[in-house]
């Protein structure tokens, strides 16, 4: 099993009160790669990098106030991709 977690970019970058690494998602991404589950990163606030879809069983996206158009944006064009 494949698991991709993704970190979108705020529209506003003013809007991103914080610089800190997204321990949540890394920690659930820790957890599930001791378990011997394959996982992936990718926070765009930090890198600009593209994914093929079809190679991830799951992807899971965190999401808040600052983020939410670029979010459900990135997910209506995975959603089209998968199908």
């Amino acid at each position: 099993m494949r698991v991709l977690f993704v970190l979108e970019q705020p529209k506003k970058q003013y809007l991103y009160l914080t610089k800190l690494q997204p321990l949540g998602v890394l920690y659930i991404a820790s957890y599930l790669d001791s378990k011997g589950i394959e996982t992936e990163v990718i926070d765009y606030n930090v890198e600009n990098k593209s994914f093929d879809p079809k190679k991830y069983d799951l992807i899971g996206y965190s999401i808040n106030t600052a983020n939410i158009e670029n979010t459900l944006s990135s997910i209506d064009r995975v959603k089209k991709k998968k199908s």
